[in-house]
């Protein structure tokens, strides 16, 4: 299954947080791109601790707002797929908040507003790509987030992966999916789709564009969470 884009391996303090996924939420911890297990990181003190005003989780005005569709889905139990129905609206909600057009505006890498591994591409061409919706790998319709998914399961410490072979297709590790929460999901989707609208991470993987969009993603997913509450 050439062209594998690995998904997330989560580290803590230099041990890899392992049985610890089902107590300690994502957002404690920097992401290390890896697709055999990775390399320690540190943990992460920053902006994922904030709290989003509620104002922030409301759709930018203006402009049609993003859908999320999956077209198909496999190797999903009834509880599984039931998880996913509760995702797939917080998805939609932080795709098109005010609060993720502020962070895509104003993410800063290297002193300057940018992300890593972004093809040239400003933080405002990013946002206009991230909001037309369009796969590289396949046709779908502009404003729609369409993706398939499968569940599968191994050890390793892979989140999930996109391949080229199968275009539109988010695999996901049940070894993640499961204890995982709603949020973190969202965002390790988001993460995923993001590499189906032709983003990449090869050089500093925090702060490329499926890594920090997924990660803000899981943020505003668990504040729309509480504010529910």
């Amino acid at each position: 299954m050439g062209n594998m884009q690995a998904g997330r391996v989560w580290r803590l303090g230099g041990v890899s947080v392992g049985a610890w996924l089902t107590v300690l939420s994502p957002a404690w911890a920097e992401p290390v791109h890896c697709s055999q297990g990775g390399s320690v990181t540190q943990v992460r003190t920053a902006s994922l601790l904030d709290v989003i005003p509620p104002a922030l989780l409301l759709p930018v005005s203006g402009f049609p707002e993003v859908q999320v569709r999956v077209l198909e889905t496999y190797n999903y139990s009834q509880s599984q797929s039931a998880k996913l129905e509760r995702i797939l609206p917080l998805m939609r909600t932080a795709l098109n908040s005010e609060a993720l057009r502020d962070f895509v505006l104003n993410h800063v890498y290297r002193g300057k507003k940018q992300f890593s591994d972004s093809e040239g591409l400003t933080n405002g061409m990013i946002f206009e790509r991230l909001r037309n919706a369009i796969e590289e790998r396949f046709e779908n319709e502009r404003y729609i987030a369409e993706f398939r998914t499968e569940l599968y399961y191994t050890r390793r410490g892979t989140v999930g992966y996109t391949t080229s072979a199968w275009p539109s297709w988010i695999m996901t590790n049940t070894k993640f999916f499961s204890p995982w929460s709603e949020s973190e999901v969202a965002g390790h989707l988001v993460h995923e789709w993001l590499h189906l609208i032709g983003f990449s991470h090869y050089e500093t993987f925090d702060y490329s564009v499926p890594y920090a969009v997924g990660e803000e993603v899981a943020r505003i997913a668990k504040a729309a969470l509480a504010q529910e509450r």
